[in-house]
């Protein structure tokens, strides 16, 4: 289970700003968990094309 900070949640909010274009959509069928984990797959990917 994730518990949500304030913090923790603006911090959400702000990256789904920046990577709004790859996250597109979410089924609504998915878990949280699995949702979560995608978007930090996608933030993971785009933070290694960086460097």
């Amino acid at each position: 289970m994730i518990l949500f900070t304030k913090k923790t949640y603006e911090g959400y909010i702000d990256l789904s700003k920046r990577f709004k274009d790859e996250i597109i959509s979410i089924d609504a069928n998915k878990s949280l968990d699995l949702v979560v984990n995608n978007c930090l797959d996608e933030i993971k990917t785009y933070l290694k094309e960086k460097k």
